[in-house]
């Protein structure tokens, strides 16, 4: 008996409606160096029926989005930014995405 695939979109009820069908795509960001645990998670947000895809970062333990990684104005984040995008691009060549020019 052969396994099935791996689901790499699931459909996302809570941001769906009758006219958008909004697809999600959830992977590891960031984890924790020693217990392994996730910290923060990143989000394909595809909304297929506008052929729109969008990208989230966010607090695995609560789901807050993580600040730093829309507003850079304070801080010195580039660091842990530059880990983030390496894995963000990672992930879209595993799923087939393109990034934007």
């Amino acid at each position: 008996m052969r396994s099935q695939p791996k689901q790499i979109w699931t459909l996302s009820q809570k941001l769906s409606d009758a006219e958008n069908q909004v697809y999600i795509h959830s992977f590891p960001i960031l984890k924790d160096k020693i217990t392994g645990k996730i910290i923060l998670i990143g989000e394909f947000i595809y909304n297929k029926t506008e052929g729109t895809i969008f990208t989230n970062i966010a607090n695995a333990n609560n789901g807050v989005t993580y600040a730093p990684f829309y507003d850079r104005q304070y801080g010195n984040f580039s660091g842990i930014m530059s880990a983030i995008h390496d894995v963000i691009r990672k992930e879209m060549k595993k799923v087939g995405l393109q990034p934007c020019q």
